[in-house]
């Protein structure tokens, strides 16, 4: 087992949360080292076809190049990053903007959101959302329309999943021009606490984060 596949077994291991692999990853140094004291402690991993159905996937781990370098300053950053669309591209990425909101906007809020996503991208600014209904989806599909800028978007649920399912052509569209992102690997269906920290990891790409229309207890201004 090489470095790589032992950090997706960490990521893997159903007996680990992410404060457990970080702590063993930082007892043993490196990951091949946590996988030996993770099995010390008789913990079962992944099997190996699942291990290999998430190795085969798109996906980077925290010491690659590609990782968003932003992300590394989370305490608890994801030690895996999956993607669809063109991750190299973040590299590229001078200003981000995250644009977030309520599922359920007047057509006022609608038209700011489409508003200010359609001019921060025409000035070359990345739009970032988490692919919800509502405010996120109008920001990013304006912010499809002109020729500059590079969309982002963090869900919270395997990529092959689609949530919502309203949102399958805006995610294909995304990710031919920019980059899907989520730190849970395949087959990890849409979760009612995956979307508070998906939005961490939004929060952490962005340089400046735009509300519209959110509710006082709402994931937009958790985030």
């Amino acid at each position: 087992m090489d470095e790589r596949q032992a950090l997706m077994w960490l990521r893997l291991c159903p007996g680990l949360n992410a404060a457990a692999r970080h702590c063993l990853l930082r007892m043993g140094g490196c990951a091949r080292e946590a996988v030996t004291l993770a099995r010390r402690r008789n913990l079962a991993g992944p099997s190996r076809l699942y291990l290999q159905k998430c190795l085969d996937a798109a996906w980077v781990g925290w010491d690659d190049p590609l990782y968003p370098p932003r992300l590394r300053h989370l305490d608890d950053c994801p030690e895996v990053l999956f993607y669809r669309g063109q991750l190299q591209g973040l590299q590229q990425v001078r200003l981000a903007v995250a644009i977030v909101g309520t599922r359920r906007p007047t057509s006022t809020g609608r038209q700011l959101a489409s508003r200010f996503a359609r001019h921060l991208a025409g000035c070359g600014a990345s739009v970032v959302s988490g692919l919800a209904l509502g405010i996120d989806s109008a920001a990013h599909w304006a912010s499809l329309d002109p020729s500059t800028g590079f969309p982002i978007a963090v869900v919270g649920c395997g990529l092959d999943y689609c949530y919502p399912a309203e949102n399958s052509q805006l995610l294909q569209q995304i990710e031919q021009r920019g980059v899907v992102l989520s730190e849970h690997p395949p087959g990890t269906p849409p979760q009612r606490w995956h979307f508070p920290a998906r939005n961490r990891i939004l929060a952490a790409l962005s340089h400046a984060i735009l509300v519209v229309e959110a509710p006082v207890r709402s994931g937009a201004i958790i985030t």
